[in-house]
């Protein structure tokens, strides 16, 4: 009698740890490569009629085969809104515009400040995208013409955060 207990205890036991299998889900991947310096040059023949920007190619990648959707947000610790600083308090405001693919010419889209914003066109299969020969994004910093002749002579700086995360 105690054999079969034990044998009914012993089954009863399996069952339980059949039935109590556990799943793990894991979040998708995202990730950005190849941000670099962005500088803003202005020539000395400035003639006072244009905006100034400086620009990146990015590498996004998402692990969300066979969509490549992203959301990306920009932001800067030390202000409430875009603005690069110099010594002595100057801020010298600025936009930051995105485009879903390589190169600085065609339409960017304007971000908002600590505002995730939907795109595509993440690369699905490379974390380095092919080792940055298929860049697949670009980061824009531009000064108006307007706020550039109200800026005070000098060097401006600033960090701007850049993330790229789910499609909200």
């Amino acid at each position: 009698m105690n054999n079969l207990i034990i044998k009914l205890l012993g089954i009863l036991f399996f069952a339980l740890l059949w039935l109590s299998k556990i799943n793990v889900v894991f979040a998708a991947q995202y990730q950005l490569s190849y941000l670099d310096k962005i500088e803003i040059v202005v020539p000395s023949s400035w003639n006072g009629t244009d905006d100034f920007y400086g620009d990146d190619d990015i590498c996004v990648y998402a692990d969300t085969s066979p969509d490549s959707r992203y959301a990306i947000e920009a932001y800067m610790t030390s202000r409430s809104s875009f603005g690069m600083t110099k010594s002595g308090g100057a801020v010298l405001a600025f936009s930051v515009e995105y485009k879903e693919a390589a190169g600085s010419g065609g339409e960017h889209i304007k971000l908002g400040y600590h505002s995730f914003e939907p795109v595509s066109g993440a690369h699905l299969t490379s974390t380095s995208c092919a080792g940055g020969t298929e860049l697949k994004g670009n980061l824009k910093i531009v000064v108006t013409e307007m706020d550039f002749a109200k800026a005070i002579e000098g060097t401006y700086s600033g960090t701007l955060i850049v993330v790229i995360g789910p499609p909200v």
